[in-house]
């Protein structure tokens, strides 16, 4: 697609579609024309007869055009006719014409309507599902961050830990950062050092008595993290049970929840963060979370209290 011929919004979407490649293929590239009466197919522009529109297999003869965007059935078959700003006459302009005539000597066109066929599954046709796929097969995440929801917490709760391994949290640091803040950027809870995500969920004195208290209630060895990167594992390295290990991660997720609340109701209500109140929020709403969104729904509040779940 010739960008100086298209404006607005359609401009940025074929300069995405540009930008993208599959297998070093402009995805643009892998929209094809069957041509039919040729009425809605541009012949420069589009491509129909190459896999690349014919403005860039013949780029003397397009300057040489005088209206670049005329249709397939303007300059092939009974109604086809040239109009040039004069004949080509330069040995490689000669050379690029008797190129485009054998090109073209090859095409017919009939009273079917023109159509696009999508080249990159030409079993199934085109999908987005199959754009999808195709764009993601491409793609190297190795070095990404898996990221897996547990189901049993509300989405507000895998959203935010989703959003806090990103740093993506609205931390005071990362307001200052943005320019949303110029005032005291100390930790909400415990007023001893930078509100930042790492800080608030790992380095928090008052976060690290919460994460000493989950690990006794739980059984498990001391939980303590280095970064907030470490919390979307930490289940795994518990050593625990397969079953366990699910629901630990659960309340991990609950625990970075009530942790966030609990800065902000000191910040915005002015109530003091007390460890053991955070600790009776987890227990309340891990509990009510697990009883009403698992498989496990016969679960008493004893045995959850004493964390006899497996």
């Amino acid at each position: 697609m010739h960008n100086r011929y298209i404006t607005g919004t359609w401009l940025s979407m074929v300069k995405e579609l540009e930008n993208n490649k599959v297998q070093g293929v402009s995805l643009n590239l892998l929209f094809k024309v069957v041509v039919g009466n040729g009425r809605a197919v541009k012949f420069w522009l589009d491509p129909w007869v190459l896999p690349e529109p014919l403005l860039m297999g013949f780029p003397l003869l397009f300057a040489l055009e005088k209206r670049k965007s005329c249709l397939v059935a303007k300059r092939v078959g009974f109604e086809g006719r040239w109009d040039w700003y004069r004949r080509p006459r330069s040995e490689a302009e000669i050379k690029e014409w008797r190129r485009l005539c054998r090109l073209l000597d090859e095409v017919s066109l009939n009273s079917n309507t023109d159509s696009w066929k999508w080249r990159g599954d030409e079993k199934h046709g085109f999908s987005v599902k199959g754009m999808k796929k195709l764009l993601i097969k491409e793609k190297d995440f190795s070095d990404k961050l898996i990221f897996k929801w547990v189901r049993w917490v509300p989405k507000k709760c895998n959203i935010f830990v989703w959003k806090a391994v990103m740093d993506r949290v609205p931390t005071m640091v990362s307001l200052q950062a943005r320019n949303c803040f110029t005032g005291d950027v100390n930790c909400g809870m415990c007023n001893m050092g930078p509100e930042s995500i790492d800080h608030l969920l790992c380095h928090c004195h008052i976060a690290i008595e919460v994460w000493n208290a989950v690990s006794f209630w739980c059984h498990t060895a001391p939980i303590f993290f280095f970064d907030v990167k470490d919390i979307v594992d930490i289940h795994k390295h518990v050593g625990a049970g397969k079953e366990k290990r699910k629901i630990l991660k659960g309340i991990v997720w609950t625990t970075c929840w009530c942790i966030w609340k609990a800065k902000n109701d000191r910040r915005f209500n002015e109530i003091e963060a007390n460890p053991v109140e955070i600790i009776h929020n987890i227990k309340s709403l891990g509990f009510l979370w697990f009883k009403s969104r698992s498989q496990r729904k016969g679960i008493s509040w004893e045995k959850w209290y004493k964390f006899d779940v497996c």
